[in-house]
């Protein structure tokens, strides 16, 4: 039993614990000022807060902190049930699960601390034409900016989708049963 729980609980608890420190980094180094450019014309670090939800959503809603807050607590209790009911050997599932919650946590703790997410990984494109194409596209050529914890979701949620759609009945669930043939009816030819 200890393994899952193990599991879950180191990956939740580094995760979160990296988030948070990205975030707090993040504040203390680069604040308001410009971005620092990881790889010019694709990736760079900048401070960015986010009162809503991916791409801003709800972000000018009175009620969005509500709103985060209750999903979030229901989004915890779900996982927490999907762990219970994890046999001890599902490792996979059980870091799965300590993914996805340290991301569901790590933005919580900025809702309810702040009542805005810090943001800042900026992926966008200076090149041409893409640049172009995406901005007559999109109004766009930048990435909605985002953090580890948006990371840990998004990764979390590939891991469990990849274990259903690839592994599941894959670890020897599903072997060959014996069957009796005499309890079988006859074939007719």
């Amino acid at each position: 039993m200890l393994r899952k729980y193990g599991l879950f609980g180191f990956f939740t608890t580094a995760l979160v614990a990296l988030d948070q420190w990205s975030k707090h980094w993040t504040v203390q180094h680069i604040g308001r000022r410009d971005e620092i450019h990881w790889i010019d014309g694709w990736f760079s670090l900048v401070y960015a807060e986010n009162p809503g939800a991916a791409f801003s959503f709800m972000a000018d809603n009175p009620y969005r902190m509500h709103f985060f807050v209750g999903f979030t607590v229901v989004a915890i209790v779900v996982l927490g049930g999907m762990l219970v009911q994890l046999d001890d050997d599902e490792k996979f599932q059980a870091t799965s699960l300590g993914v996805l919650m340290a991301g569901v946590i790590g933005n919580l703790i900025d809702r309810v601390r702040q009542g805005y997410v810090v943001d800042m990984f900026k992926a966008y494109t200076d090149y041409e034409p893409w640049k172009e194409w995406l901005i007559e596209t999109f109004r766009t050529n930048v990435w909605p900016i985002f953090n580890v914890a948006d990371i840990c979701i998004n990764l979390g949620v590939g891991l469990i989708l990849f274990h259903y759609l690839f592994l599941e009945g894959r670890r020897g669930d599903d072997e060959d049963v014996e069957v009796d043939a005499a309890a079988l009816p006859p074939v007719e030819a």
